[in-house]
């Protein structure tokens, strides 16, 4: 026979509609603590017989638990409490099932995401201060091939002031362009239309290639500002030769701190002196200033070349502008040729401003 089912049997809608339960003596008792019944699953419950009392016609039965067929006392839990607990001693009691002491828990899905994100951000700061101001390789420097003769030097320019012709050189010392023509059209320019009284060359700043990564340290700017620095002990040329014959890849240290400091004491300079100038910061200031006025002026790439009332752009040859300047001056002389000592004008295209 299939175990018997507890049930509770509730009374008949009654006048005010007041619910009654069944007392132990088999009566419905109004406030009284419900009598548990019994009834064959396989019976219909209409008839509910409580455990001292006759069948009680009309009475409602609701099912509430199964009852042991054996003499068993019950185990079956009842209260939702006692469900949750024996659901937990069952899931413990699985084969294979790993246990985790209470207190040794490992670190959540979350927490394990955050710690790796925090470490692959911290590494990146780590990459990014290495860039920012540290050489590629060492802080050695390679000389010039060619170097401007000092002796024509004026500050930042070169020549006489009362020279006929000007020459405005508006550039960038990470630009490789920059780097062809003052590797190879600057030295023959110098020696042959400068030194004869005619030509007069003015360094200007269009320091736009550091900006396009936006970094604190500013390797176009710094660089212009460590010449200016050299210009205060007459040493702008010199440092201006040997920052384009150390150039490398755009922002990736070439001109960092170190190897600026290595540049200064190759040409000589009082590096205490020179190292205070830059830490005042008017140089760079300055940099900034003049490189504004450039993109006022509508210069957005480098190098940019100004003479005799022409806008040149790009490296432009020693033979060209000793044209330009014939045309201007009959009586001044021919560009001499000049040894190539770097990529040749149509390998070296102009920087533009980002």
């Amino acid at each position: 026979m299939q175990a018997p089912v507890a049930l509770t049997a509730r009374a008949p809608a009654m006048a005010g509609r007041t619910s009654r339960h069944i007392g132990s003596d088999g009566r419905f008792l109004p406030g009284a603590r419900p009598t548990t019944l019994w009834v064959d699953r396989r019976c219909r419950p209409a008839r509910a017989t409580t455990p001292r009392g006759p069948a009680l016609p009309g009475a409602e039965v609701v099912v509430l638990s199964s009852r042991p067929s054996s003499t068993t006392p019950s185990t079956t839990p009842v209260t939702r409490r006692q469900r949750r607990a024996a659901e937990r001693a069952a899931r413990a009691a699985e084969p294979g099932r790993r246990r985790v002491a209470s207190g040794r828990r490992g670190p959540s899905p979350i927490t394990r995401i955050t710690l790796a994100a925090g470490a692959a951000g911290l590494a990146l700061v780590v990459i990014l201060g290495v860039l920012q101001g540290r050489a590629p390789a060492s802080a050695s420097v390679e000389p010039p091939l060619r170097q401007i003769p000092t002796e024509l030097a004026d500050g930042r320019s070169l020549g006489r002031a009362d020279a006929p012709v000007t020459l405005e050189v508006w550039s960038d010392f990470q630009c490789p362009a920059c780097g062809v023509f003052a590797a190879d059209t600057e030295p023959t320019l110098a020696l042959d239309q400068v030194a004869a009284g005619i030509l007069r060359i003015e360094a200007h700043d269009a320091a736009f290639i550091g900006q396009r990564v936006g970094r604190s340290y500013d390797e176009s700017v710094e660089a212009a500002a460590g010449a200016r620095c050299a210009a205060e002990q007459n040493r702008f040329w010199p440092f201006h030769d040997y920052l384009y014959a150390n150039q490398d890849r755009e922002n990736a240290g070439a001109f960092s701190d170190e190897r600026l400091t290595a540049v200064a004491t190759a040409v000589g300079l009082d590096v205490p002196a020179w190292q205070a100038c830059r830490d005042a910061g008017t140089a760079r200031a300055a940099v900034r200033e003049e490189t504004r006025l450039a993109r006022e002026q509508g210069i957005d790439s480098t190098p940019t070349l100004r003479i005799a009332g022409q806008t040149l752009v790009g490296a432009a040859s020693a033979e060209d502008i000793a044209a330009i300047i014939r045309a201007a001056v009959p009586s001044a002389p021919a560009a001499s040729p000049s040894p190539v000592t770097s990529p040749g004008p149509s390998t070296a295209a102009p920087s533009g401003s980002p």
